[in-house]
C-alpha cells in the first residue's frame, strides 16, 4: 500500500464513524514539514532570501497534507449529514 493510501486510511480511522473527530494526530501532521524547517532556521541563521525559499519549499508539502486532511474531513461531514437526513424522513 502506498504512503498516501496509508495516510488517508489513518485519517479515516481517526475521524471515526460519527461526527469527525478533528482534534487528533492526523490533523497535526500537515504542520510537521514547517516545524522541521523552522527549528534549524533559528540556529543556522541563513541569508534572508535563502530563508524565504526554504519556507516556501516546506509550505508545499504542508499545503498538500492539509488539503488531503481537509478533503477527508469534508467527506466525513457529508457522510454524517446524509445519515442524519436519512433518519429524519
Amino acid at each position: 500500500m502506498s504512503i498516501w493510501k496509508r495516510y488517508i486510511a489513518w485519517i479515516d480511522n481517526s475521524m471515526g464513524d460519527g461526527w469527525p473527530n478533528m482534534n487528533n494526530l492526523p490533523s497535526l501532521v500537515p504542520i510537521v514539514p514547517l516545524t522541521l524547517v523552522f527549528g534549524p532556521l533559528v540556529y543556522l541563521d541563513p541569508p534572508e532570501i535563502t530563508r524565504h525559499w526554504i519556507v516556501v519549499i516546506a509550505a508545499i508539502p504542508t499545503a498538500c497534507l492539509f488539503l488531503i486532511w481537509a478533503w477527508r474531513a469534508c467527506l466525513a461531514c457529508r457522510r454524517q449529514m446524509r445519515i442524519i437526513r436519512g433518519q429524519k424522513r
